[in-house]
């Protein structure tokens, strides 16, 4: 049976090659970041507070600045938080609800990822 081709890391400017993973090992996505559950959006209370976000705001909200109505799937901390002990972790005036696509753009400028 064949093997996979190799292809480039998917880190932008990594051109190391790798066989199957998307990333090489230095850069591994659990490297960097610990789990969402670990980050605080894994329980419950994070579940309700998510879905009345998205009924209070259901489109992505920069989208939205472009003319485009885009169903929001993500909410997003406006300015970053310390965790779920952080008093604005489940405050509604510092959240937005965002697409996918926007929320992970945020995010890697956020984290120095995009370059």
């Amino acid at each position: 049976m064949p093997s996979r081709p190799l292809h480039k890391c998917t880190w932008p400017g990594c051109y190391e090659l790798v066989r199957g993973a998307a990333r090489c090992p230095k850069h591994k996505p659990d490297r960097f970041r610990p789990s969402a559950a670990k980050r605080g959006y894994g329980g419950v209370r994070w579940r309700k507070f998510r879905a009345m976000q998205l009924q209070r705001e259901p489109l992505c909200k920069e989208c939205l600045k472009e003319g485009r109505m885009v169903p929001g799937t993500d909410v997003d901390h406006v300015a970053p938080i310390d965790g779920p002990d952080d008093p604005r972790f489940y405050d509604l005036a510092c959240v937005q609800s965002l697409c996918r696509s926007c929320h992970a753009r945020k995010t890697s400028q956020e984290r120095g990822d995009w370059t």
